[in-house]
């Protein structure tokens, strides 16, 4: 596939985790030629822009802008990048977070799935916890388990099955086209709404179920902090009453 691809990184706070997502995207087994990397500072108040500057100059040519996005939210924030990346000419627009590693052929995955299935417009794959400081034996299993649920819950409160095919937010790429049919993100502030899945709903209502793919070998690692801080219980109830959430000092917007 010859599309250009561009990466949204939006970031709040993320001085301790971004350097380790930056080089993983660096580190990349043969990755596309034409791919270009959006870091989306969302007002973060401590050391974050300095580490991505500090990375920018000891990896001098590195294709990678920074763009701040003051107003609140993840998705005002993505839709800044994803803007960003359309004008820069991207057909393809992938997507991961601040405090997430992505595996050495994640993007030559994502490249391989979306040539191989013209139907997918969003693919989505797994989401693993990062084997840091604050990972826990039983996490391998609590991640994976807590996506599902999540995925359930929603089902049954909206009374809706396409939500069993709501994608990751970390850990998912998107055809630009689907992505301005559909008008971007929606929902831009935690406290309303989850703004990954409802760009999922948003895909499947107007493509059909078969436009959302998922891919095993699409694989990301990402940190545990949020469940650590808030809890299993309350991480969960935030997908279903996002209001709910206990805000840790670094959670992201």
């Amino acid at each position: 596939m010859q599309d250009a691809l561009a990466v949204v990184i939006p970031v709040y706070n993320e001085e301790l985790c971004i350097m380790d997502t930056l080089t993983s995207l660096k580190g990349q087994d043969n990755p596309p030629l034409r791919v270009r990397f959006y870091v989306v500072d969302n007002g973060s108040t401590d050391g974050t822009q300095g580490v991505i500057w500090n990375f920018l100059r000891n990896n001098p040519g590195f294709p990678l802008s920074l763009i701040e996005e003051p107003i609140k939210g993840t998705g005002t924030a993505c839709n800044t990048g994803f803007s960003a990346a359309i004008s820069g000419g991207a057909q393809v627009i992938v997507r991961t977070d601040g405090d997430t590693v992505v595996s050495e052929n994640w993007l030559r995955v994502i490249v391989t799935q979306m040539s191989i299935d013209r139907s997918a417009q969003l693919i989505t794959g797994r989401v693993l916890p990062r084997k840091d400081e604050l990972y826990r034996p039983f996490d391998d299993f609590i991640l994976p388990f807590s996506v599902r649920a999540a995925r359930i819950a929603l089902t049954i409160v909206h009374f809706d099955r396409n939500y069993l095919g709501a994608a990751t937010g970390g850990n998912m790429a998107i055809r630009s086209d689907a992505f301005e049919t559909i008008g971007g993100f929606k929902i831009s502030n935690i406290d309303v709404g989850n703004e990954d899945v409802q760009l999922s709903i948003d895909v499947i209502r107007n493509f059909g179920r078969e436009a959302v793919a998922y891919c095993k070998d699409m694989v990301c690692y990402t940190s545990m902090r949020r469940i650590r801080q808030s809890g299993l219980i309350s991480s969960s109830l935030y997908y279903l009453f996002p209001g709910l959430r206990k805000a840790g000092k670094n959670d992201k917007r």
